[in-house]
């Protein structure tokens, strides 16, 4: 994946759409989750809309099953531990 985009690297009317500058001032930090949706969006671009959706759809189904797997080692340690759920 692409590196992480700054706020200050996007075209000023995005800027102002997104709500991360206005007036002129130095644009805030942008939120992780925007930053990665940023990357995403470079990475997609190019792709026929059947790859890019049969990629956001393997990005779920791997994103659903790594916090499915967590959920599921936090509840055993809480079972071996005696702790309830």
């Amino acid at each position: 994946m692409a590196g992480k985009i700054r706020a200050e690297d996007l075209p000023e009317e995005m800027q102002e759409s997104l709500g991360i500058k206005s007036n002129g001032r130095k644009a805030p930090r942008v939120s992780a989750r925007l930053s990665v949706l940023g990357g995403v969006l470079v990475e997609l671009k190019g792709l026929t809309v059947r790859d890019a959706l049969w990629t956001l759809r393997q990005a779920d189904y791997l994103i659903r099953r790594q916090r499915d797997n967590e959920k599921a080692i936090a509840l055993r340690k809480k079972v071996r531990n005696g702790e309830e759920g």
